[in-house]
C-alpha cells in the first residue's frame, strides 16, 4: 500500500539527493530514504559500500520508489526558466548568452552563482527539484 502524503521534509530531502547526483529509493510505508551515488560502477573496482542498500532495495521491489535526476535537458530547461527571474536586464542577457554557448552549465553557474541572484537559484533550483520528485512519487503512485 502507497502512502499519499509525504512530508516536505522527505521531498526536500529527496531533492537535495538527486542534486547532489544520487539514485534515492523511498519506502513507500515508512518515508525511509535509501540512496546510493549514480555512477556507482565508476568509484569502485571491487566491493561496493552500498551494496546492502542495492541488495535490499532489489529484493522489496515493490517496497520502494526510486527517484531519479534530472537528465541534462531537465536541469538545462531549469536554468532557462530562471533567466526570466533575473532582473538586472544586462546580467540576463549575459546569462541568456551563455546559455547558448558551448558549456552553458559550467557558464550559467560561473554568472550566476557570482551575482547576487545566487541564493535566488539555489532557492529556484531547489523548488524545482521538488517538484521533479513530487512527480516521480505521483506518477508511481498512479501506475
Amino acid at each position: 500500500m502507497c502512502k499519499m502524503n509525504y512530508s516536505e521534509k522527505t521531498i526536500r530531502e529527496l531533492a537535495d539527493l538527486i542534486d547532489c547526483g544520487h539514485v534515492c529509493f523511498l519506502e513507500k510505508t515508512t518515508e525511509k530514504i535509501e540512496y546510493y551515488p549514480e555512477e556507482t560502477d565508476l568509484l569502485y573496482d571491487e566491493e561496493i559500500p552500498w551494496q546492502d542498500i542495492i541488495d535490499k532495495i532489489e529484493n522489496n521491489p515493490a517496497d520502494y520508489i526510486r527517484i531519479e535526476g534530472m537528465n541534462s535537458n531537465q536541469s538545462f530547461r531549469v536554468m532557462e526558466k530562471f533567466t526570466g527571474n533575473i532582473e538586472a536586464e544586462p546580467l540576463r542577457e549575459k546569462v541568456i548568452d551563455a546559455l547558448n554557448r558551448p558549456k552553458p552549465f559550467g557558464n550559467f553557474n560561473y554568472l550566476v552563482e557570482g551575482s547576487n541572484y545566487r541564493q535566488e537559484w539555489f532557492d529556484f533550483k531547489l523548488a524545482q527539484h521538488m517538484l521533479w520528485v513530487k512527480d516521480q512519487i505521483f506518477a508511481s503512485e498512479h501506475e
